[in-house]
């Protein structure tokens, strides 16, 4: 292996540990939003969930996944 690519790996790795990071922190920022809201999931008949459950968890990711230009 070279040095040059050893560095580009190193580079990879940096950057998605540094995204997985931020993309737990963007979906508490967009869980906190939805709970003031009360953007809510509520179960019925064909749910599988049995409590109100917050809406737009994945805007998160999908945010960082924008901003990151991938």
């Amino acid at each position: 292996m070279s040095l040059s690519f050893t560095i580009v790996l190193m580079i990879y790795f940096l950057a998605f540990i540094l995204l997985t990071i931020l993309s737990y922190f963007m979906v508490l920022l967009a869980r906190r939003y939805v709970e003031q809201r009360r953007i809510l999931d509520y179960p019925n008949e064909r749910s599988s969930h049995t409590v109100p459950t917050p809406r737009g968890g994945g805007l998160g990711i999908v945010s960082l996944v924008l901003m990151s230009g991938s």
